[in-house]
């Protein structure tokens, strides 16, 4: 089976090897690390990836209300300069949750059954 565009470079393809043990590391990594507490999510990947989706989705949502905000909030408090650096972090942050929150899409639709044909 064929990896989809936006599989994360980090786990093997859906149907190879130790795919799932991979992707379940993956997922566990891109979220809270609380959340490795839960047996749940631990025995149960489907549950991890749809907790993680929620998880990463949220992120993006954090970091493109903080882009929204930075300017303003921290005018007067901080070098300008910093507050530049503060929306870079923001802006490469919510580009690497955007993809990871593709990759965890992909990995929940994997889980469930779903496959890709590779591409010629």
């Amino acid at each position: 089976m064929a990896a989809p565009t936006g599989w994360p470079a980090e786990v093997p393809d859906p149907g190879v090897g130790d795919w799932e043990i991979r992707a379940v590391a993956w997922l566990f990594d891109q979220c809270p690390a609380d959340y490795r507490g839960y047996d749940a999510l631990r025995r149960h990947p489907v549950v991890l990836a749809h907790v993680a989706k929620a998880s990463l989705t949220a992120a993006v949502d954090a970091a493109e209300s903080g882009m929204r905000t930075v300017r303003h909030d921290l005018r007067g408090l901080v070098p300008p300069e910093t507050v530049d650096e503060a929306v870079a972090a923001y802006e490469h942050e919510r580009h690497r949750l955007r993809s990871a929150s593709v990759a965890a899409d992909l990995i929940w639709r994997a889980l469930r059954g779903e496959r890709w044909a590779a591409r010629l």
